[in-house]
Parts: C-alpha cells; sequence; structure tokens
C-alpha cells in the first residue's frame, strides 16, 4: 500500500497506518502508535512496547527492509527504534538521514527554538531623591548600559552607590528622571509579571502558609486554575528542601528557608527576568554558601535571566558570568569583569588560580580606582 502524504511523500511504499504520518489513513487500526512515544519494531515479538525518544533515535524514520531487495509489512522489518516525536530535537543536527532526506519527514516535525528573553537596554538614565533638608541627591546619572539574556549578571558596588535604585527601577516600583529601560524592546513604565524581584527583607505573607504565599503570585493574577498552581508549588518546594514544611508559617521557618520560601514565590511566575536585591544579606556563612549553591544549581539548570545586587565580592565572583561595578553616587556602570571560570561551578573554583586573578581585577576595580588593568 502506498502512503498518500500530501506534497511530502508520493510513492514510498509504507503501510498506510504508519506511525510517523500524522494523517494516517487508519488512525484507528494501531492507535498506541499515533502517540508521542516509540514503538519497538522487533520481529516475531510484540511490537507495541513503548520506548521514549532519545535524540540518537532521530532519522530511522522510512528504513525500509533491505533483505531480498523487496518491501514488506512493517512487522517484518529490521529491529530498530522508529520515532513519533513532538518535541524540541534539531532534526537539522540530530537526523542521521540527513541532507535531502529531510523532505522526506512528514508531520513529525520540530517546534522551533526560541530565542532567549530577558535582554536589558538602559539607555541614559538617571534618578535623583530629595533629603529632608529638600536638597536634590543624585543617585543614578546618564548611566547606559546592556544586560545580554540568559546570564547571570551581577551588579556589585558598596553600599549607597544606588545598586538597588537600579533594581527598582528595573523592576518598574520606581521611575527614571529621565532616560529608559527597555526588556525584549519593550520599554518599561510598570511592574510586570515578566520580572520579578526578590527583596533584601521578607516578602513572605506572615498569616498565610509556605504553599499560599507560594501560590499568591498567580492566583492573583489569574494565571493558572488553583489545583496547578498548588502542584507547581509543591514541585517547586520539593525543589528547594521545604517540601515538609509547606503548611509552615514563615515565623515557624529559619532565615535561610524563608530565602528559599521567596525565590519559589518568584519563580512560580515563571518570569523572564530574575532580580534579586541582596536576597542573601544578613544570614551566617554557612546558610548564605547554601543558598548561592541553590540558586546556581537552579540558573545552570534553566539559563533564567537574572540580575544579582550584591556588595559581596566573593558572593559575586562565585555566582556571575559578568560582574557590573557601580561606583560611588552619582557614577553609572562603568566597568565589566568577565566571568570565564567553568560551569557547572562548585566552591572548590574559589581555590583556582584564575579565581584569584579575577578578585584582584575586580578588587583593584572596586578600591584601587586603577585604570583597566586586562
Amino acid at each position: 500500500m502506498v502512503s498518500q502524504v500530501t506534497g511530502r511523500i508520493e510513492t514510498i511504499d509504507i503501510p498506510a497506518h504508519y506511525a510517523a504520518f500524522g494523517n494516517s489513513l487508519h488512525r484507528g487500526r494501531h492507535d498506541t502508535r499515533h502517540r508521542d512515544y516509540l514503538e519497538r519494531r522487533d520481529s516475531r515479538r510484540n511490537d507495541r512496547q513503548r520506548q521514549w525518544s532519545r535524540q540518537d533515535d532521530l532519522g530511522r524514520l522510512c528504513q525500509f527492509d533491505a533483505r531480498g531487495g523487496a518491501y514488506r509489512h512493517d512487522k517484518h522489518w529490521p529491529g530498530g527504534l522508529f520515532i513519533i516525536y513532538w518535541g524540541r530535537l534539531d532534526r537539522a543536527t540530530h537526523d542521521a538521514l540527513g541532507g535531502d532526506s529531510l523532505n522526506m519527514m512528514s508531520a513529525a516535525t520540530d517546534e522551533p527554538s526560541s530565542s532567549l528573553k530577558g535582554h536589558i537596554k538602559i539607555q541614559d538614565l538617571a534618578r535623583s531623591f530629595t533629603d529632608k533638608d529638600g536638597n536634590t541627591v543624585n543617585v543614578i546619572q546618564d548611566c547606559s548600559v546592556e544586560f545580554e539574556p540568559g546570564l547571570l549578571n551581577v551588579v556589585m558596588g558598596q553600599s549607597g552607590c544606588g545598586k538597588s535604585t537600579l533594581a527598582y527601577l528595573l523592576a518598574g516600583y520606581m521611575k527614571p528622571d529621565r532616560g529608559q529601560i527597555e526588556i525584549d524592546g519593550r520599554p518599561v513604565s510598570e511592574p510586570g509579571a515578566d520580572r520579578i524581584m526578590v527583596f533584601q527583607e521578607t516578602a513572605l505573607w506572615p498569616w498565610m502558609s509556605v504553599t499560599d504565599n507560594v501560590v499568591f503570585g498567580p492566583l492573583v493574577r489569574n494565571a493558572m486554575p488553583k489545583i496547578e498552581a498548588k502542584q507547581k508549588a509543591e514541585e517547586l518546594l520539593e525543589r528547594f528542601g521545604l517540601i515538609d514544611f509547606k503548611d509552615k508559617y514563615p515565623n515557624q521557618l529559619s532565615g535561610g528557608m524563608q530565602r528559599r520560601a521567596e525565590i519559589a514565590q518568584a519563580l512560580i511566575n515563571s518570569p523572564d527576568i530574575m532580580i534579586l536585591d541582596e536576597p542573601f544579606r544578613g544570614l551566617d556563612v554557612m546558610t548564605r554558601e547554601l543558598l548561592q549553591e541553590y540558586y546556581l544549581q537552579l540558573f545552570e539548570d534553566t539559563q533564567l535571566s537574572t540580575l544579582f545586587i550584591t556588595s559581596e565580592l566573593e558572593e559575586a565572583l562565585f555566582l556571575a558570568d559578568r560582574i557590573y561595578v557601580m561606583g560611588e553616587a552619582p557614577n553609572n556602570i562603568d566597568r565589566v569583569i568577565e566571568i570565564d571560570l567553568p560551569r557547572p561551578r562548585t566552591f572548590d573554583v574559589t581555590t583556582t588560580q584564575r579565581y584569584l586573578e579575577l578578585k584582584q581585577i575586580a578588587m583593584d576595580y572596586l578600591y584601587a580606582g586603577s585604570e583597566d588593568p586586562l
């Protein structure tokens, strides 16, 4: 029987119910073959066994039995996994057939990969405040900088240099005196669900349980049903080691636990950008290092665009892909340090020669006021 696949395959002798084709003529005949898993094609065995797809399974579509040079019913084809895949694998890269054989693929196409989100562009930004005596204090002045998406960007500087003000401006909680902030080409004029901020102080509602705190954002925005929100909350709490405390209240948690709950509270909203304003400030050294590892693992798993504010040099070096150094107010960000330490990253990296070199460069920028040492 010749499969009738419009515009793609016209004369290849493939059984009409073959699973690779989304518009099979006999979809009901072998129903399990039209789902998102593989069928094992073993002669003299049950050929309905489910096998989940792998990258190296791509490209085995359209294989025929070369034994004797004749086309045969698919039950008698040589053993092998034949793909029914609807995911994000790159067929052009991984397909074993390659080249013109791509034209033989039918409805089993891949989803296009989406570009990274969270590109921040700041142009001529300025922000000032008025003190109690009525004097104008310029905190940020003529600041122009870009933060690339998919990176863990760290802004650091001494206390009072305007780091938190920059974070509030990016989050949309403040309006600049002049200048513009764009995220993925869209101007920032108010807070938005595409960017979530974790503050220096706890933002958990004290009268709500941990779970209720985490699901509060998506429920109040009607972003998802309550059952789905609770399921996602429990998945995040499991990841952060808080599942046994899901029914506790914030005052029943340690400081480190509260910080983890707040990160889960932010992540459930699926933001494009995470803005963290010195989130581990005030914690003891062991707890702070533990939370740094938690967030670093999260970032390496997700590549979530991150702007991390800190005044701790060691924290910046351990976490960052790039460090943006802010001088004393009203100076803008005028120095960027590329942190080329390998990922995945553990605290062992702090004993390497390159780490010590980067630390010296950063100290020169922060404290010595030296010219570019690179």
